[in-house]
């Protein structure tokens, strides 16, 4: 790719003041130089990155990066653990020695896995039976990707306790002075009574993400103020790791995004370099040659439906199709009038519209995208208006009944 387009875009992104385009241009900028082995440009690129995911937050891609490139891991204030409260640490005696952050904080994009990681944290750290870690709906709706059924998000936990940890942003426990008016007033309750139990808030950056409901049938001893204070520190450790997922989530999706647009805009420059798009450039003289991989490309569209992988490159395409990644952008520009991402965002839009366009279908929008192939939300919804002059949600709108 050249070097300028790289250049321009790192430029747009700091002249307007865009942390996250910046960060990732910056990323792809010095693995681009590295690459073409100019070394020092592609370290100042990946410095530059470093600082600006710091900035936004993004602990989970600073460590990616850390363990990617070993001259950028030196000691700074980022490495420091993002504990929540050095007060409720100096309040807590027994686990002082314990790297809290450790436990949580790692390179991850499966959410539910984290879930089930911090559930499992939980259970042992305070020897319970029952561990369950509930999301915000809000915080969820933030994520670019939806979150499968069973995340922890539908699991049960007492209705009362959640809605008024959610309210007040703070735990409470069977030595709660209300404790007895939440067991009165919960079917849950009714059913378990719990010998001991407490429900603490996930919060990050005043945020809440969460809460986290732990409960023993017998041990009444549980859960005294100096378990509550732990408990609180494990919370915001939790909440914090967490928000890196969502993230690095997020990075990961406008990164895919941003080098499809660079990479279509070093197509669109490669062909006005060449003069390619004409007839008389196709490097497939032979109009018949031509003809049949045109009609392989769009039997791997139709009839495999290779649109729906959100990685589909086309270098991929042209190895399905037994060709050359060159032969297969000439024959889309001459024959089907456009350049790969459009060929293969179509058959993606196509697809999208046609289950929104069906009155029974129960999928959510994104869902149906991420169906259909499309790695980004954003990308999505800019591609979707720009072919059908409308959003997803207003299209739908028109045939439901």
């Amino acid at each position: 790719m050249p070097s300028h387009d790289f250049l321009a875009t790192t430029l747009v992104a700091k002249q307007n003041h865009f942390v996250q385009e910046e960060a990732l241009a910056n990323e792809l900028a010095g693995e681009y130089f590295l690459s073409i082995h100019n070394e020092f440009v592609g370290q100042a690129h990946l410095r530059e990155a470093l600082e600006k995911y710091a900035q936004w937050g993004a602990r989970a891609k600073e460590v990616q990066l850390r363990q990617r490139y070993a001259f950028l891991s030196v000691n700074s204030l980022f490495d420091k653990p993002h504990l929540a409260s050095p007060a409720l640490l100096e309040r807590t005696n027994s686990h002082n020695a314990l790297d809290v952050a450790a436990l949580f904080h790692e390179e991850t994009d499966d959410v539910q896995k984290l879930v089930l990681k911090i559930e499992s944290v939980f259970r042992e750290q305070w020897n319970v039976p029952v561990a369950r870690l509930c999301l915000a709906k809000t915080w969820c709706n933030s994520l670019s990707e939806p979150l499968a059924p069973q995340t922890s998000r539908y699991r049960p936990i007492p209705k009362v306790l959640d809605e008024y940890v959610c309210d007040k942003k703070k735990p409470v426990s069977t030595r709660h002075p209300d404790w007895k008016k939440f067991l009165e007033c919960d079917a849950y309750f009714a059913e378990h009574r719990p010998a001991a139990a407490i429900c603490a808030p996930l919060i990050c950056l005043d945020r809440l993400v969460g809460c986290i409901y732990l409960e023993h049938p017998v041990d009444t001893s549980l859960f005294a103020d100096s378990d509550i204070d732990m408990i609180e520190v494990f919370s915001a450790q939790a909440a914090s790791a967490l928000e890196s997922a969502r993230v690095y989530l997020l990075f990961m999706s406008q990164k895919r995004a941003l080098q499809e647009q660079i990479s279509l805009n070093c197509e669109s420059t490669e062909r006005m370099e060449s003069g390619s798009g004409t007839p008389g450039s196709l490097a497939l003289q032979d109009e018949e040659s031509a003809s049949q991989l045109k009609d392989t490309l769009l039997d791997l569209m139709g009839n495999k439906k290779l649109y729906r992988d959100c990685q589909l490159s086309l270098e991929r395409l042209a190895d399905e199709a037994s060709s050359q990644p060159r032969l297969v952008s000439e024959v889309l520009n001459v024959c089907l009038g456009r350049n790969f991402y459009r060929f293969v965002n179509d058959f993606r839009i196509e697809e999208v519209t046609r289950r929104l366009a069906d009155s029974s279908e129960k999928e959510s929008i994104i869902n149906i995208a991420t169906q259909a192939g499309f790695g980004a939300k954003s990308s999505f919804n800019s591609f979707f208006k720009e072919l059908t002059g409308c959003t997803p949600s207003t299209y739908r709108k028109q045939f439901i009944r």
